[in-house]
């Protein structure tokens, strides 16, 4: 199968935002209630989905901010939320690219037995307005200019990721720095992460990410 770029309509954008129903505080309040979760993980890393009944400043942000609409006219295009993760500093190392599966975690239904083959595309197009939340940091996002069609998929435990044996070309990796966020003017990535193999990179002071995303038929 060749090794096509991806069309003009699945390359990553950079845009930026306006998160016009929140506060600088409310943002900090959540970043801080994230942060103090990590520090007793060993991966230093804690995240919010929208369920859990004990981050109440991530619940109040998430409320205040459900959705994020963008674009003009017939094209304006709503995205819910979905997650804050907010991570300490961590070694960088290689990106793991992956895809996600829905719009929620990202995973689809768990599988302890790993599979290789093309069906584990996923099914709708889900597109994210991945948001840098950090007041200081940047953050660093790596995709594939490929489409996924042409790559191997492997999946285990809920994951989507490349097979062990897949070739990456670096001429096909791309790399998008977000810019750290202003009061409430913030920087994201637009990027349909069920067709294209991304990863996050970490900077030295870690990140804290917040998710919109919107789900449509493929």
């Amino acid at each position: 199968m060749s090794r096509e770029s991806l069309s003009q309509l699945f390359v990553p954008t950079l845009q930026q935002y306006e998160l016009s129903q929140l506060k600088v505080d409310q943002i900090e309040a959540a970043e801080q209630e994230l942060a103090s979760r990590a520090k007793s993980t060993e991966d230093h890393c804690w995240g919010y989905f929208g369920e859990q009944d004990d981050l109440p400043a991530c619940r109040e942000l998430s409320s205040a901010q459900p959705s994020i609409t963008t674009g003009y006219m017939s094209w304006r295009q709503k995205f819910h939320f979905s997650w804050l993760r907010f991570s300490f500093d961590r070694e960088g190392g290689e990106p793991t690219y992956h895809l996600d599966a829905n719009g929620a975690e990202g995973l689809r239904e768990k599988s302890e037995n790993g599979s290789v083959n093309d069906s584990l595309l996923p099914s709708t197009q889900v597109w994210r307005l991945l948001l840098n939340l950090h007041g200081t940091a940047p953050r660093k996002l790596a995709f594939l200019n490929v489409r996924a069609e042409a790559l191997e998929l492997h999946e285990a435990f809920g994951n989507i990721g490349l097979a062990k044996d897949e070739y990456i070309d670096p001429l096909d990796e791309e790399l998008m720095i977000i810019p750290p966020r202003e009061g409430t003017i913030v920087w994201g990535a637009h990027i349909c992460v069920s067709r294209v193999f991304h990863a996050g990179m970490e900077t030295p002071e870690g990140h804290f990410l917040g998710s919109w995303s919107r789900e449509v038929a493929a």
